[in-house]
């Protein structure tokens, strides 16, 4: 996962502050009038003379450090290019394990571990918020984000391929979706509603044939088998008297029903069309 782009601005600032930034003394603080004191760089010290805070400027504006009784900088809070910058170290390894600033497009904040790399980032952009979960290296291992329509999305992956392996978000019409992968990112399971908010499950193959399908419409449940070439080879629903039925397609589409009826079931003939009315299939032989 790659570092947001204001960190750029921030090791920017924080050169600024440990170079040209706080070279500067009292040598040019002046009083243009009572309770007014201009300076370069202030240093606030304690007891020993060890400096704890430093206020000061730099190119890109102004800037505060704050520091620790060893005088180890803790704390930076300053302007980058983008906006305002504040970086908070870590006491022991003196890496910044938290950045919060202003990116491109709006505010982004990154933690990180105690080795610098850093292991969550949140954004803001004007299509909405956007938040990356990393692995120890590094790499995205959790998603969640809204996309450009306005739908949220969570994603799961595989960190060392940056594979995507769960999704849960929505489509493009709005109904809800779980997307389940393969190791190479192709899809094997998508639970989803249709336009009709109807309910679907569906399974794939390697090169994305459907294997089979549990569906529900107005008309009832169906699940569906499917042969070598993606057509459909058997379907279970039942007809219109709720009678159940299963239906058998050869490989040019031709097909017979068996359809449950009292005192015995009896065979009658089934076309492939799965939008073809269900009464449509109830004539005999």
């Amino acid at each position: 996962m790659g570092r947001p782009a204001f960190v750029h601005g921030m090791i920017t600032g924080a050169l600024l502050l440990g170079g040209g930034l706080f070279l500067g003394g009292w040598s040019n603080v002046r009083e243009d009038r009572p309770g007014i004191v201009r300076a370069e760089r202030v240093e606030i010290v304690d007891e020993l003379g060890t400096v704890r805070v430093v206020l000061g400027s730099s190119e890109s504006g102004g800037a505060l450090s704050v520091r620790d009784r060893l005088g180890r900088t803790m704390l930076i809070a300053g302007t980058g290019p983008g906006g305002g910058v504040l970086v908070i170290n870590d006491a022991e390894t003196r890496q910044a394990v938290a950045r919060i600033g202003s990116g491109g497009e709006g505010g982004e904040c990154s933690l990180a571990g105690t080795d610098g790399v850093t292991r969550l980032r949140l954004a803001g952009t004007p299509a909405g918020g956007s938040m990356h979960a990393a692995d120890r290296a590094g790499r995205t291992a959790v998603s969640v984000q809204v996309s450009a329509a306005g739908a949220g999305m969570v994603e799961t992956l595989d960190a060392a391929r940056s594979a995507p392996l769960v999704a849960i978000g929505a489509t493009g019409d709005g109904q809800g979706q779980i997307r389940v992968n393969g190791p190479d990112g192709q899809p094997r399971t998508i639970i989803t509603a249709s336009e009709r908010r109807e309910g679907q499950i569906y399974t794939f193959a390697d090169d994305r044939r459907p294997l089979l399908a549990f569906a529900t419409d107005a008309r009832g449940p169906v699940i569906r088998l499917y042969n070598v070439d993606g057509d459909a080879a058997v379907a279970l629903d039942h007809d219109a008297e709720s009678r159940g039925r299963v239906i058998v397609y050869d490989r040019d589409g031709i097909g017979r029903a068996i359809v449950a009826q009292s005192p015995r079931s009896r065979i009658i003939p089934a076309r492939p069309d799965g939008d073809a009315p269900f009464e449509s299939l109830q004539r005999p032989d």
